[in-house]
């Protein structure tokens, strides 16, 4: 302003000062306004693409420094806090083992329910109705259209009933469950419905045409799996997540670095291993059934396959069996012959049990207690006998487990999660 004012006073006019006035800051105003254009265009050189002209010039001292090997320093796992972690996944997948199935030379499983809906003629319907009259020429509509009735059941020929009978009180089992399923099951099929709709169209059609199944193929799917001993009970299981994996894959989802495709070719590889138990299980489950009725002789067990229930199909559980009580199911049975049953009795077998607590309770962080409590929500039961079989005494020592809602809540959907956003896109891609 000093200046301002020497310059004003050799002014002998008021208007030529106010002129020098309003063209000085006309110019200081052209200056600031220079000044941020010039501001912008460093900004945008900055912040834009390299360009071919002026950035490259710029930056070519920089990348040769980069091509130089000599110049680059070696990275230890030490630099970077937990770096082996983070970097697990990506160096691990290269040397991943390929399962059988991915080989060209293997034939792909195919479902046999799959077929193409036929239109309804008049001839089908009366297929259909001499199909149902030979398969259950004792039942009402049966007798009504031959109009002849069967001489009751005898005492020599009432043992070779009891495959019907189990097959009945089994589809009566299931008819309940899907007609009225536990509102878990509900809850589990809307995220079911939501997860699916974020898949691509190829897992859409995957699902549709290998996981999703009708009312009368679950009840076939059961019954054609009774004894697990067959093909299609490992077809059927080999695309779902059953009882025996649920737990394992419901702790892994929390861990924070997974490798899911790592443990999903793992757990889902085919294996021929038998171990000890599990041939025990095999051999005396009759036996364990025999010592059950023993203790509860108004009681029934109906033997089960493979339930893979509509609304939640891409869930699988195989029951040991299924406890009835006055024609009516009342709880799930699960069978376990542990090895120490061979020298033990119950007593002190049931203290020696990593899977039983001190008060001789099946512990809820174990794999057997996801694994009853998925059985419990498909059937719709509230209840689990978990039996333990003693060879060596023939006797068993059980525990009552009850339905647990929270944690079956929190198992749904933790494993639709997994399913539809790791085990689908992993099925279409090895299939």
């Amino acid at each position: 302003m000093t200046g301002l004012r020497k310059e004003a006073a050799c002014c002998s006019r008021a208007g030529e000062f106010a002129v020098w006035v309003a063209d000085y800051h006309g110019k200081e105003r052209k200056k600031e306004e220079r000044k941020k254009e010039r501001k912008k265009e460093r900004k945008k050189t900055e912040d834009g693409p390299i360009r071919r002209d002026h950035g490259y010039s710029i930056m070519r001292p920089r990348m040769s420094l980069l091509n130089d090997e000599k110049n680059i320093e070696k990275l230890s796992c030490t630099d970077l806090e937990q770096v082996w972690g983070t970097l697990k996944e990506q160096s691990l997948a290269k040397f991943n083992p390929s399962p059988l199935h991915e080989f060209c030379h293997v034939k792909k499983p195919t479902t046999p329910y799959k077929r193409p809906i036929q239109q309804v003629t008049a001839d089908l319907e009366v297929k259909f109705r001499d199909m149902f009259v030979a398969d259950q020429p004792q039942s009402e509509a049966a007798l009504f259209l031959s109009g002849v009735r069967a001489p009751p059941l005898s005492l020599s020929n009432a043992r070779s009933a009891e495959p019907q009978e189990n097959e009945n009180s089994l589809k009566k089992l299931m008819t309940m469950a899907i007609q009225s399923p536990n509102y878990l099951l509900q809850r589990a099929a809307e995220i079911t419905e939501d997860l699916l709709h974020d898949c691509s169209v190829e897992e859409q059609q995957y699902y549709q045409e290998n996981i999703a199944v009708t009312t009368r193929e679950a009840l076939r799917m059961n019954v054609d799996t009774v004894g697990q001993d067959n093909d299609l009970w490992l077809l059927f299981k080999s695309n779902r997540f059953t009882g025996s994996i649920c737990y394992p894959l419901y702790t892994y989802s929390k861990n924070k670095n997974p490798n899911w495709t790592k443990k999903l070719s793992s757990r889902f590889a085919p294996s021929d291993v038998v171990t000890k138990a599990m041939q025990d299980g095999i051999s005396y489950e009759g036996d364990s059934r025999d010592a059950y009725l023993k203790k509860n002789p108004n009681k029934k067990i109906i033997s089960a396959g493979i339930f893979v229930h509509p609304l939640v199909p891409w869930l699988g559980y195989s029951a040991d069996g299924i406890v009835f009580e006055n024609d009516l199911p009342t709880k799930l049975l699960e069978i376990k012959v542990p090895v120490k049953g061979n020298k033990f009795p119950p007593s002190t077998v049931q203290k020696e049990l990593e899977y039983l607590d001190a008060n001789g309770h099946l512990k809820h962080k174990h794999g057997y207690y996801g694994q009853v409590q998925l059985g419990m929500a498909l059937y719709n039961l509230s209840a689990c006998d978990f039996l333990n079989y003693c060879i060596c005494a023939d006797d068993i020592v059980s525990d009552t487990v009850m339905f647990d809602e929270t944690f079956v809540l929190d198992l749904l959907e933790r494993l639709a999660t997994v399913y539809f956003k790791k085990m689908l896109p992993h099925l279409c891609k090895n299939n």
